[in-house]
C-alpha cells in the first residue's frame, strides 16, 4: 500500500496512538537505571542479554495497551493510505481489519520507518532533554 507524506495534521492521532500505546511506560522500559538494574542482576554483563530483556519489556507494554487504540490505529491508517478509487476507500478499513497479520505489521514498520515520522521524533526527543 502507498502511503502519503505525512503532515503536521498527523501528529495529532500519532500522539495519541502513541499516549495509549504507553509512552511513559516505554521510556521508563529504556531508561538507564532500568539497563542498570539489569546489569546488575546479570551479574555477568551481556549486552545481548539485556537488549533482549529491553525488547521482551517493550514488547510487553506495545502488547498490552495496543487494543485500547485499535480505532484510532486504523482511522490513522486510513487517513495515510493512498486510495485511487472511492470504492477502495469505502472498504479500506474492512480491508486493514482482514489484512494478513503479516502484511499489517509490516504495514505498520512502513509508517515508523517514514522519514518524517523518524523526523518527528528527533524533535520531540530533542525538546524532551
Amino acid at each position: 500500500m502507498e502511503l502519503r507524506k505525512l503532515v503536521s495534521r498527523d501528529i495529532f492521532p500519532m500522539c495519541g496512538i502513541l499516549k495509549k500505546i504507553g509512552i511513559k511506560e516505554l521510556k521508563g522500559a529504556i531508561n538507564g537505571a532500568n539497563i542498570i538494574e539489569l546489569a546488575s542482576e546479570n551479574r555477568k554483563v551481556n549486552p545481548e542479554t539485556i537488549t533482549l530483556d529491553i525488547i521482551l519489556d517493550i514488547a510487553g507494554i506495545i502488547i498490552a495497551n495496543l487494543p485500547q487504540c485499535e480505532k484510532e490505529l486504523y482511522a490513522f491508517l486510513e487517513s495515510i493510505i493512498v486510495v485511487d478509487d472511492e470504492t477502495a476507500r469505502k472498504n479500506l478499513r474492512k480491508d486493514l481489519e482482514n489484512m494478513p497479520i503479516d502484511e499489517f505489521a509490516q504495514l505498520i514498520i512502513d509508517v515508523i520507518s517514514k522519514d518524517e515520522f523518524k523526523d518527528f521524533f528527533k524533535v520531540a526527543l530533542k525538546s524532551s532533554k
